[in-house]
């Protein structure tokens, strides 16, 4: 089995464009949540919006981008920054594939054309513009603009999404299908999902408590949904090996498995994610105690969370005795698909520095799991566990080795 490496990384969030953008925003301790336009007058109006000023145009061939749906177009230039930063000048294999994943996919663009349809204005539709409200242009697009004619899927998973792919991308290269792969995941906010998951009773909107997305705390109400899209560059060790590639962490490992619990409640039972913490840990070969750092999903769902530090210490027993956890979605707000990858570059960022981010707005934490207070922590890992579940019932585990 080939070992498969991540060397090069790619996003877009409420910081802004680029990977540095986001690792900054978050170095410096500010949460991107903030009023938004598109929800006022919603009992909860806050959101983690990318910029106003962002036109996908600057970042991709322009008539591309006039071609694609808002979240399509930040996953395209997401994973274009995956693969400049990985090769620079170099071409990518025309065999490299693309795993794409998402929460809602084109809505903005399946709304907006079955508004033009329905009024009767047009009945002729360019059959080009199909891609547009398709779930698979996300990957579609990305592959026609970098020539990519490898294994080829789009994933939807909620905020398993990222985590999902990017652990069915090193499957591939690992196999023995493939030398090079990317994989992430890209989702924005619509209003409907907002009011949706609002009546779902998954979004702050108590106006008794001060608002903010408060993982693992008492005073917890809700989440806030955030826009994004993260995307990694994965490869064949060897094959990065030979032109002596800068290797961000080694894929070990995913394990998948889902709730079987309706969409309008959230389970109870920790089970599903256990038993995807435990697939992870078989295919990665590795023991509970190995493990270093835990970045957990950390909704502010104040159920979901509860099942989540249940399911890591039913999991991992007594060795998350002292093992950190992340908890990052009060910087970006739940950027839902995009959420695991978008998470696991600032943790391999925050491994790599030795310096681990404090979790925003935490006070009385739920329970004795070892969660960032307040400030900075000095701490080095190399085993990092991130973990996806909740809303839909989809969980998700994936093991990274810092090198």
């Amino acid at each position: 089995m080939n070992p498969v490496v991540i060397t090069g990384m790619g996003a877009i969030s409420a910081y802004g464009v680029g990977v540095e953008a986001l690792l900054n925003g978050v170095g410096s301790k500010r949460s991107a949540i903030e009023s938004s336009d598109l929800l006022a007058g919603h009992p909860c109006d806050l959101a983690a919006m990318i910029p106003t000023d962002f036109v996908a145009a600057e970042h991709l061939p322009p008539k591309l981008a006039r071609k694609m749906d808002r979240s399509q177009a930040i996953g395209a230039i997401a994973a274009q920054e995956a693969i400049r930063s990985a090769l620079g000048a170099i071409s990518v294999d025309e065999q490299c594939g693309l795993f794409m994943g998402s929460a809602f996919g084109p809505l903005e663009s399946v709304e907006s054309s079955f508004k033009l349809l329905k009024s009767k204005r047009n009945t002729r539709y360019n059959p080009v513009s199909l891609l547009r409200f398709q779930f698979n242009g996300l990957t579609a697009w990305p592959a026609i603009q970098h020539n990519l004619r490898g294994p080829n899927e789009a994933v939807a998973a909620f905020q398993a999404s990222g985590l999902i792919t990017v652990g069915q991308a090193a499957r591939y290269i690992r196999e023995g299908q493939t030398q090079q792969m990317v994989a992430g995941a890209a989702d924005t906010i619509r209003e409907e999902v907002h009011v949706a998951l609002t009546g779902a009773g998954a979004i702050h909107s108590d106006p008794t408590t001060p608002p903010g997305l408060r993982a693992f705390d008492e005073n917890a109400r809700g989440t806030i949904l955030g826009e994004g899209a993260g995307a990694f560059f994965l490869e064949d060790e060897a094959r990065a090996a030979e032109r002596d590639a800068v290797v961000h962490a080694q894929v070990l490992g995913m394990g998948q498995a889902h709730t079987g619990c309706p969409p309008d409640r959230t389970s109870v039972d920790p089970s599903a994610l256990v038993a995807a913490i435990g697939a992870c840990l078989v295919e990665a070969e590795m023991a509970p105690e190995n493990i270093e750092l835990i970045v957990a999903t950390g909704s502010g769902i104040p159920a979901e969370d509860r099942v989540e530090a249940d399911a890591i210490a039913l999991a991992l027993g007594d060795q998350t005795a002292g093992t950190p956890i992340l908890a990052l979605k009060g910087y970006t707000g739940h950027t839902m698909g995009a959420s695991g990858v978008l998470e696991a570059m600032i943790a391999i960022h925050s491994a790599r520095k030795g310096l681990l981010p404090p979790t925003p707005g935490l006070k009385r934490p739920i329970s004795s799991l070892e969660y960032l207070l307040e400030k900075d922590r000095e701490h080095r890992a190399r085993l990092i566990l991130t973990l996806a579940h909740g809303i839909g019932g989809h969980c998700a585990a994936l093991l990274l080795r810092i090198p």
